[in-house]
């Protein structure tokens, strides 16, 4: 979703779970920005979007907008079906990267 006039990312990316999702979201660390692109009024525009990782609570009840959201599914991050957005796609990639990173360093020994 887009920001409110002021509103921070991050808490773009809160209320977009809220309104898409019905859940309050565990935000975590911004995962990059990406320049995209916006058709608008039939003009192509330019826009910077923020992607975070984020979690849902353990006790999330998803409950679907029909006007924000028309399916949801789970997919593994390694093989996800081709997004709405290229900047979409290139975030999932870099998440999955940043994830599978997180996940070695943490099984690693000590020094």
């Amino acid at each position: 979703g887009f920001c409110d006039g002021w509103e921070h990312p991050a808490e773009t990316a809160l209320r977009e779970g809220r309104e898409e999702l019905g859940v309050e979201l565990i935000l975590g660390d911004l995962l990059g920005l990406y320049l995209g692109s916006y058709e608008f009024q039939d003009e192509n525009l330019p826009v910077l979007e923020a992607f975070y990782l984020a979690r849902l609570p353990t006790d999330a009840m998803i409950r679907l907008d029909p006007g924000e959201s028309s399916e949801m599914g789970w997919f593994p991050l390694d093989d996800p079906p081709e997004l709405a957005f290229a900047t979409m796609d290139r975030a999932v990639r870099d998440a999955h990267r940043r994830l599978a990173r997180r996940s070695s360093l943490s099984r690693s020994e000590p020094v």
